[in-house]
């Protein structure tokens, strides 16, 4: 692929603009994990929620982990993966 868009063959999209011809990674992104009803913004998941989705995901043969272990194991054609961030750093992830 050339760095270059002049340098693409015409009728080409430039790489940007190609159609994916490999599948690409799941990655979900928690906010904030907890039992309060309070949520004004709509980030956050029960932990009871939570286990459901991961027991969905183990239930389907797949695995969370962290996005630096997802994209290694992707680029060596590994698959099964999903990565799994908490964002934010609240507090209710130590729980």
């Amino acid at each position: 692929m050339a760095a270059d868009p002049s340098a693409q063959r015409p009728g080409t999209p430039p790489p940007r603009l190609r159609p994916h011809t490999r599948r690409q990674p799941w990655i979900l992104t928690y906010h904030s994990v907890t039992d309060t009803g309070d949520d004004p913004y709509g980030i956050t998941v029960s932990p009871r929620r939570l286990g459901e989705q991961l027991s969905w995901l183990r239930g389907r043969g797949l695995r969370g982990v962290g996005v630096s272990e997802l994209m290694r194991a992707h680029a060596a054609g590994r698959r099964g993966l999903v990565g799994l961030t908490f964002d934010d750093g609240y507090a209710d992830f130590l729980q």
